[in-house]
């Protein structure tokens, strides 16, 4: 699965939580800056307990290549 490319572009449709967010986007690609600034925009409707161990993953490279300070 592609989940990742070139660490600028995630196909959102891989991902089931950042799928739920970016529901209203055509497409499945998404900058990964702006898939990290989605999460965090609206982390509240997140079901953490729900995600899975790769999609957290995900948002940790995410935020550890994007994050702020």
């Amino acid at each position: 699965m592609q989940t990742l490319t070139s660490e600028f572009v995630v196909d959102f449709q891989a991902w089931p939580a950042l799928k739920q967010l970016a529901w209203n986007r055509r497409g499945r690609w998404i900058p990964a800056e702006e898939a990290l600034a989605m999460y965090e925009r609206n982390w509240r409707f997140v079901d953490v307990a729900a995600l899975e161990p790769s999609e957290r993953a995900l948002i940790e490279r995410l935020k550890a290549r994007f994050g702020g300070a």
